[in-house]
């Protein structure tokens, strides 16, 4: 059975569930109940949420709640209830732990399963394999953007997305090249009773103080960060300054994985890779130094690359716009049974369809600077055309 829209919607933006806080999973996980469950029941778990768990729990990563710590809050909720109410009864305390636990595998189910693998009752992520931090570099550095560079701080840092969102300018320093890794974002229930918005994004530190640590990042990552480093200011921000929230970082290099035809690349297998030690830093060397072999055809007219390369993108350039083949066939003029032959491979591409679907792309301010990027429209072809206007 296909899914709808709503239900690919709902994936998309339920993935690493496990590496979010407490809170934030809770909010997806409420959702959810409303369609399987009584309104009263609910309400119910809102109230849970909002007196016993969440002031408690809320800024913890879900994988890292183990059934100790949920022992010790029902334990200390036992003993010392929230100020205006009694003493909390043996089936609330029941109720509590069903929750948390309901919530837990809800992010676990979430998950994507194809890059997890199950030990025991522990899911882990599998870490990147070497062709695939080769890939993840070069598109960081063909892409050059605070998404990215969130990409990279979590495979060579290990920092996870409630951190990287989190992470504040001053929080760097580029003289010893360390972070300080002491804050992370949740969201939490939106108290302003005027504002149409039920939750808000919260900065808060870290609760455990084991996980407040001081990483340092490779010197190649050096530039990458100056272009975004501004005291006083979020690393991560968006084009019109604002910061940038997980679900926002997350979709925005879905995007951009999916157009450098990268697949199964999260931010809980990229942590994983530093983790476990994976990281190559030879291949950043490489990469992101003269060492690297810069993308061919800067300065060479080549038609055949530019038409194969071009072939490759269509489906992940039309999806960046978000626009139909039928769509793309009325702008570009190319009629649509020929586009949608393009797209699949199954027909070659003629130059002038090139040229129509070139600029079509590079005006289009969500693929404009891809196409650089992508080495679409090179220096010798923009030499090429204005050879030809002159003449």
């Amino acid at each position: 059975m296909q899914k709808s829209d709503k239900d690919i919607h709902k994936t998309n933006n339920t993935t690493d569930m496990l590496e979010r806080a407490l809170s934030d999973v809770a909010e997806h996980w409420i959702e959810e109940k409303k369609g399987t469950v009584a309104e009263s029941s609910v309400d119910r778990y809102c109230m849970l949420l909002e007196c016993y768990i969440l002031p408690n729990m809320g800024s913890m990563i879900v994988k890292d709640i183990t059934e100790h710590e949920i022992e010790e809050l029902l334990k200390n909720l036992s003993k010392d209830s929230p100020k205006g109410m009694n003493v909390i009864s043996g089936s609330t305390v029941m109720s509590v732990r069903s929750a948390i636990r309901s919530i837990i595998i809800y992010a676990r189910k979430c998950s994507e399963p194809s890059v997890e693998q199950t030990e025991g009752s522990r899911t882990i992520s599998v870490p990147l394999n070497t062709d695939e931090i080769t890939k993840v570099c070069v598109a960081a550095k063909h892409n050059c953007s605070p998404d990215m560079l969130a990409v990279l701080l979590s495979l060579y840092c290990g920092l996870k997305t409630g951190e990287l969102a989190a992470l504040n300018c001053d929080d760097i320093n580029p003289i010893t090249r360390q972070i300080h890794v002491h804050n992370t974002m949740v969201r939490v229930k939106n108290r302003d009773k005027e504002s149409n918005k039920k939750t808000e994004l919260k900065v808060i530190e870290i609760s455990r103080k084991t996980q407040i640590r001081t990483v340092g990042y490779p010197e190649e990552l050096d530039d990458y960060i100056k272009k975004f480093y501004v005291e006083g200011k979020m690393l991560l921000r968006q084009g019109d300054g604002l910061f940038m929230d997980q679900r926002t970082l997350q979709n925005h290099v879905e995007q951009i994985f999916q157009l450098y035809k990268l697949k199964n690349i999260t931010f809980r297998r990229l942590a994983a890779t530093y983790q476990a030690g994976m990281a190559d830093r030879k291949i950043l060397r490489d990469i992101f130094t003269s060492n690297a072999r810069k993308r061919p055809y800067d300065h060479e007219f080549d038609p055949k690359w530019l038409l194969r390369e071009m072939t490759n993108d269509l489906a992940s350039l039309r999806l960046l716009v978000g626009l139909s083949k039928e769509d793309i066939s009325d702008v570009t003029g190319i009629p649509v049974a020929e586009y949608k032959q393009l797209e699949s491979g199954s027909e070659q591409m003629k130059w002038d369809q090139f040229m129509a679907i070139l600029f079509f792309y590079k005006y289009n301010e969500k693929t404009a600077r891809i196409i650089d990027q992508l080495g679409l429209y090179p220096e010798a072809l923009q030499e090429q055309i204005k050879l030809e206007s002159a003449g």
